[in-house]
């Protein structure tokens, strides 16, 4: 039954796209605007050539790309006693955009790595030696029925709002920074008809193992399976009134999980009018759905999830004064199970990854608690000594939402991070972060020991 169910699901994903291509053959007769938000969305015009030249075929492609080397240091991860890794990588990225015609792109995206060093478990786009990787492939057609209608069919990154709590398939576009790739082959149609509102529908599914790490804390155990990811996104910006997005997203876990989850996501980002300095930033996500986890190990039997997590963050700005410093302050809440009750409580971050420093790792070093069974407490402070270069200090209490362990508590460990971040001109970027980690009770317990992590990373860079 399983197999009759999957081949209707790809004939009816592959009749929607052919529909799609036969749709894309109406073109609209007049380009419509965009602003420089709208393509910060998704929505961009082709570029033109200027009037009277009509343009050849290097005109119609546009290469972008970057290439950055990464030195990183590591002293007792996992506050593990005698432990240390020092290794060099290179990243590597190339992206090439054909537009044909007005209405049409073709998207293409490879990103190479190569690390020596120790990194012998390191999980980036690769362990050793050097390899490429397919980032993305696809084709956009804009302007279907003659509306402010575009598709994108192929492989693709998937992002609403700041991306944090739901869909981590970011990749950042100055640096990759060490992650694996998380674009995913999906069909997505975006509604824009106008430059505060905009609706989006896609579907798709992930070309290899995603790693789960519902079950980490207690088993040590990180299970992977493909993940069918669909959903609906609505953004408004409301002026001043702040910017607002509601999504509804489900994914089908083909793991041993089976964490088959129903996410509703309400996102707000809000300048308050009396406090003009004051942003307030903030997510509240409501799950439903069912797993083989209960109380964070594999069950033999099938649980029925409710579950609410959340963050605040609020942003305080000095933009006229010297520096241009802020002060930043966050709360985190991603719930853990209850053993005693009859369903399970535990948050499912649905994908895992990080987009910048902060964000979502929550320290960026080897303490972070999977956004499962977690409460964090942020604090954050910086400035800009001059407007190329940025300097950041976060401080995180991290805490456990259910304890792990008998009779050790909740608080997990402190951790402090300080960035630094200087772009010389618009083609090369350096800078240098240090990591300094305290396990509290609850921290010890887990890795059986009470060693501080330090840790160093150095890098630099140019784009093209």
């Amino acid at each position: 039954m399983r197999a009759i169910n999957n081949k209707k699901r790809k004939t009816f994903y592959l009749g929607i796209i052919a529909v799609l291509v036969l749709l894309g053959g109406v073109s609209y007769a007049d380009e419509i605007s965009q602003s420089k938000e709208e393509s910060k969305k998704g929505i961009y015009e082709s570029p033109k050539a200027d009037k009277g030249n009509k343009p050849g075929w290097l005109d119609k492609i546009k290469i972008s790309g970057s290439l950055c080397e990464y030195f990183i240091w590591q002293d007792n991860v996992y506050f593990s006693r005698n432990k240390k890794d020092s290794f060099l990588e290179t990243i590597s990225r190339v992206d090439a955009r054909v537009f044909p015609c007005e209405d049409l792109d073709f998207n293409l995206g490879v990103v190479g790595q190569h690390l020596a060093g120790d990194a012998n478990e390191y999980s980036g786009v690769t362990n050793h030696g050097f390899s490429t990787k397919l980032e993305f492939a696809n084709f956009t057609k804009r302007n279907l029925l003659d509306l402010p209608l575009k598709v994108t069919v192929g492989r693709q990154n998937i992002e609403f709002g700041d991306g944090l709590l739901i869909y981590d398939f970011f990749s950042d576009k100055r640096t990759a920074w060490t992650r694996s790739i998380r674009s995913l082959y999906a069909l997505r149609t975006t509604y824009n008809p106008s430059q505060n509102f905009t609706l989006d529908i896609f579907a798709g599914q992930t070309d290899k193992s995603y790693i789960s790490y519902e079950t980490y804390l207690k088993d040590n155990i990180k299970y992977g399976g493909l993940k069918n990811v669909s959903g609906i996104n609505l953004h408004y910006d409301a002026k001043e009134f702040g910017i607002w997005e509601l999504g509804t997203f489900y994914k089908h876990d083909k793991s041993a999980l089976q964490s088959d989850t129903l996410a509703l996501s309400l996102r707000s980002s809000y300048n308050v009018a009396v406090l003009p300095r004051l942003t307030i930033e903030a997510e509240l996500v409501p799950e439903w759905g069912r797993t083989n986890v209960k109380n964070g190990v594999l069950s033999a039997t099938r649980q029925n999830r409710r579950s609410l997590g959340g963050y605040f963050d609020t942003i305080y700005s000095f933009r006229d004064k010297t520096f241009s410093p802020y002060l930043k302050a966050g709360y985190y809440y991603f719930p853990g199970d209850d053993p005693s009750s009859d369903k399970n409580e535990a948050f499912d971050a649905m994908f895992y990854g990080a987009k910048d420093w902060g964000k979502w790792y929550l320290g960026s070093i080897s303490v972070n608690l999977f956004h499962t069974n977690q409460r964090t407490a942020l604090f954050e402070a910086g400035l800009n000594p001059t407007k190329r270069t940025q300097l950041r200090l976060m401080c995180y209490d991290l805490s456990l939402d259910r304890e792990n362990n008998a009779n050790a508590g909740k608080h997990f460990s402190n951790q402090w991070n300080t960035v630094f971040s200087w772009f010389p001109n618009d083609y090369l970027f350096c800078g240098a972060e240090f990591g300094y980690a305290h396990p509290l009770k609850a921290g010890r317990a887990y890795f059986g020991d009470k060693k501080n992590i330090l840790e160093t990373v150095t890098w630099l860079g140019v784009r093209f």
